[in-house]
């Protein structure tokens, strides 16, 4: 409170760790806290985003500078602390989560993301938001790694719509994989 944010930055790597941090970040106003972070370090707060309960920074997650979120969602897809980075899906807007997917370039890394993500209906709006060619991507990804009932059971909570162009996009796939994934798909959607 007495000291310049650059300062209670440096305080807190070097003094207090990320588990003060963390529960700190429930009781500052959101712009105090946002300026802070904008001196931290991205590993810094890639350790206390693992030991944040999401669900009590709702607003300061959403208000989160989406260069700052960036940085911090590389850092944990690339220590792959998916559990960490599915924690923050629940509480954040569809149209920045849409944002952070397009920097997590492996589809294998979405798909594990989404398997710790228990409201499976969020996850399918997002899904509404990938491009055509992304969506053959992980559906690709998912049956290659065996992943696909992660991918399937997100499709169920599509819309008639998206369903459709699931389909659509499934027609588009090798015949092999085609023929697989439209059983799949149509066994699920019944």
């Amino acid at each position: 409170k007495y000291f310049p944010n650059y300062m209670n930055a440096k305080i807190s790597e070097t003094v207090m760790g990320p588990l003060i941090a963390a529960n700190m970040s429930y009781h500052m106003p959101v712009k105090e806290a946002i300026s802070i972070m904008g001196y931290m370090s991205t590993p810094f707060l890639a350790s206390v985003s693992e030991l944040m309960a999401p669900e009590n920074a709702k607003e300061l997650i959403n208000q989160i500078p989406m260069h700052i979120l960036k940085k911090v969602t590389t850092e944990l897809v690339s220590k792959k602390k998916y559990m960490t980075a599915a924690g923050f899906v629940d509480v954040s807007d569809v149209l920045r989560l849409i944002e952070l997917s397009k920097i997590i370039y492996k589809e294998e890394d979405l798909i594990r993301i989404s398997t710790f993500v228990e409201n499976k209906q969020y996850i399918a709006k997002i899904v509404e938001g990938f491009s055509d060619e992304r969506l053959v991507k992980i559906i690709t990804v998912a049956y290659q790694h065996d992943m696909q009932q992660e991918v399937l059971t997100v499709f169920t909570h599509l819309s008639p719509k998206e369903e459709q162009r699931i389909l659509k996009i499934i027609t588009q796939l090798p015949v092999n994989l085609k023929t697989t994934v439209l059983k799949d798909f149509e066994e699920r959607i019944k």
